[in-house]
């Protein structure tokens, strides 16, 4: 999802950090998990603004 999206490279350093904590802090850690595509969208929209 965030390869998609044309974006400076720190920003998607901060955003896939972004992501792994979110992960993380709601104790995901199977990528097939559906929270994983719900959190990625989460995390994107928000760094978007």
């Amino acid at each position: 999802m965030v390869r998609d999206a044309a974006m400076e490279p720190e920003m998607v350093n901060r955003i896939r950090a972004a992501y792994k904590q979110a992960l993380y802090t709601v104790c995901v850690k199977d990528g097939d998990d559906p929270l994983t595509e719900m959190i990625a969208k989460k995390v994107i929209s928000r760094r978007r603004g």
